[in-house]
């Protein structure tokens, strides 16, 4: 995909811990998402060290978010440069998508159970 192992973010070795959690690019992202999940009332959901990247959430929205993040991290054009306001749209524009799948698909009350946690 690439034509060579650096970090197109700092130059270093691209390996997938630096990808997803050593790459002082990633370490920013990783500090919004942090503080966002502190806003909502979820710290226990907060990525501390790399094993907390591949670990469930405490419930689906909480998944869904960092699986969205991840995705961001691993795409070829490189995530750089976050603030909070781009995490946030990233979320809404989420919670917008599923919120449509769910009244087409009438299925609302699933919906409203793994976004609640936002509400708080």
């Amino acid at each position: 995909m690439t034509l060579t192992d650096q970090c197109p973010r700092c130059g270093q070795i691209e390996t997938t811990k630096h990808l997803l959690w050593e790459c002082h690019r990633v370490a920013n992202i990783w500090t919004i998402y942090n503080d966002f999940m502190n806003s909502i009332g979820r710290p226990e959901s907060k990525i501390c060290q790399y094993k907390d990247v591949f670990t469930v959430g405490i419930n689906g929205g909480t998944t869904m978010i960092k699986i969205k993040l991840i995705q961001e991290l691993i795409q070829i054009r490189r995530p750089t440069n976050w603030v909070s306001k781009h995490f946030e749209t990233m979320v809404e524009e989420m919670v917008k998508l599923e919120c449509y799948n769910s009244k087409k698909n009438h299925t609302e009350y699933n919906f409203k159970t793994k976004w609640e946690f936002l509400k708080n």
